[in-house]
């Protein structure tokens, strides 16, 4: 894969350290911007300025900065995820093959099982990634590019979403890599209750087809209230 190609985002909300830190790291690789979200310290170092939009607002932002760009790949990268090996990804990413739209490194801390480190030593297929790191090619996000806040402020399925276009519309793969690993902080900042509830109403709104995809996949996963609410539809 062709680095010029690829616009890393790092979105932040009072991770500031951390977003300078990776911005210093990949931007000697490829071309990478913070956009921030409403931190209480608005550095001159954010390329983006925002109020706090939250996670679909820093979706449709870094999907408008790759398009503003002409790039062909986003790699979104929440701050707090933290990276101790930034030029191994790099190397990993560049050697990726046109048929992966979906790729993300392992990962610890708050994520789902089939995202942790599998000790397969190279990358595996799976339905979806984890929403708060993952590089893809920007033809999948425009499948549903905007986001309409009003619908799903807090972002919740995007990420099932995704894997669902990139395996089915496009025929491409959505792969987690075992080769390398990052960390992403547990707890979150908002009401996950609503956030539930909103991504439930959003994906009733959806084809049947894609409804069917995420009560597959979501069998197991601790989603049986999702499930119930989505066999009803």
């Amino acid at each position: 894969m062709d680095l010029k190609k690829i616009l890393v985002c790092i979105t932040n909300y009072n991770d500031n350290d951390n977003a300078l830190k990776l911005k210093s790291e990949f931007s000697q690789h490829i071309d990478t911007i913070i956009i921030d979200s409403g931190s209480k310290n608005q550095l001159d170092d954010f390329d983006v300025k925002l109020d706090n939009i939250y996670y679909s607002g820093l979706y449709n932002e870094s999907v408008k900065q790759c398009i503003i760009r002409n790039k062909e790949y986003l790699y979104f990268i929440a701050s707090d995820v933290f990276i101790d090996n930034v030029d191994k990804i790099v190397n990993i990413i560049s050697e990726l093959n046109d048929e992966i739209y979906l790729w993300a490194p392992s990962s610890k801390g708050q994520s789902h099982q089939h995202c942790k480190n599998k000790n397969t030593n190279g990358y595996r297929n799976v339905a979806y990634l984890e929403g708060f790191t993952f590089l893809v090619n920007v033809n999948v996000c425009n499948e549903f590019y905007p986001i309409d806040r009003n619908k799903n402020f807090y972002g919740y399925g995007i990420d099932i979403l995704l894997g669902y276009l990139s395996i089915n519309s496009f025929k491409k793969q959505c792969v987690v890599d075992d080769r390398v690993e990052v960390y992403h902080r547990e707890g979150t900042g908002y009401n996950q209750g609503i956030a539930l509830q909103e991504m439930y109403n959003w994906f009733g709104t959806m084809d049947k087809d894609i409804i069917n995809y995420i009560i597959h996949y979501s069998k197991g996963n601790n989603s049986d209230e999702l499930i119930k609410f989505l066999e009803n539809k």
